[in-house]
């Protein structure tokens, strides 16, 4: 009885750490693909980028934009924006708080097909005018 109760711990323990192990891989490889993390981000180099050259700082950029930040400071970091409208962009991203702004990062699939795989840096702020959001989408 004793035996089978601690073969059975065992297989657990193994288990947790097989699936563990599973997890960490996933991330740390889904890391390694993120287009949008392979530069640091240099707001003097996104003012002057294009949407490619863009894409790869644009993980970092996020750092620079921390929740509570007027927008002035985020157009001031990032240059002039999209601005979503109510009706949502031309991807149909709707705005989820008093306005959006969005900075297109171009087509990321492999592939180059315009719109296939498009993403965007979106910069959401709240009725005071202050960043309450920030995500990349597409990619």
């Amino acid at each position: 009885m004793l035996k089978d109760r601690r073969r059975v711990v065992a297989l657990a323990v193994i288990s947790l750490v097989v699936i563990a192990g599973f997890v960490v891989g996933f991330v740390a490889f889904d890391s390694y693909l993120d287009p949008f993390d392979d530069q640091p981000f240099d707001p003097a180099t996104w003012a002057t980028a294009d949407e490619k050259q863009r894409g790869p700082m644009a993980r970092d950029s996020t750092r620079h934009l921390p929740v509570g930040l007027p927008a002035a400071q985020v157009r001031e970091l990032l240059g002039e924006p999209g601005i979503v409208p109510d009706g949502g962009d031309r991807w149909g991203v709707r705005p989820r708080q008093a306005e959006t702004w969005e900075y297109w990062l171009g087509c990321w699939s492999g592939l180059g097909w315009y719109g296939f795989d498009s993403a965007s840096l979106y910069v959401h702020f709240g009725p005071d005018g202050r960043v309450v959001a920030i995500e990349i989408t597409g990619g």
